[in-house]
């Protein structure tokens, strides 16, 4: 069974960065993630909003997936300095997690059944 990870966009990269247990151990032009959580650190936002320096505080944890990207998918953007949660870039609505999301090799992610 694959194992959790996190995934976040590197700016610099122009890539995503796989964490697992705690490490990033490689960067993906796109990635798949199925029962995804999104997690946000407060703590990380309240810095960057203060010292306008880029740091990782955001991220999407789930399971790597393979499965077949259905064609009603919502995109799905967080910005630290106008918000402090994932949203819909469609109505702004917060999203906390989903069944599945995929990350494009453009830096945009897209989710579906989401909750």
């Amino acid at each position: 069974m694959p194992r959790e990870c996190d995934v976040y966009w590197h700016t610099r990269k122009r890539m995503w960065s796989v964490r697992i247990g705690g490490r990033v151990l490689l960067h993906e032009p796109e990635m798949m993630l199925g029962h995804v959580r999104l997690v946000v650190r407060l703590s990380a936002i309240e810095r960057i909003r203060r010292t306008r320096q880029r740091e990782v505080c955001a991220w999407a944890t789930g399971v790597p997936a393979h499965e077949h990207v259905p064609w009603l998918m919502r995109e799905v953007s967080f910005d630290p300095y106008a918000s402090d949660a994932f949203r819909y870039v469609d109505d702004g609505t917060v999203i906390t997690g989903c069944r599945g999301m995929r990350f494009a090799p453009d830096g945009r992610a897209w989710a579906w059944d989401w909750r």
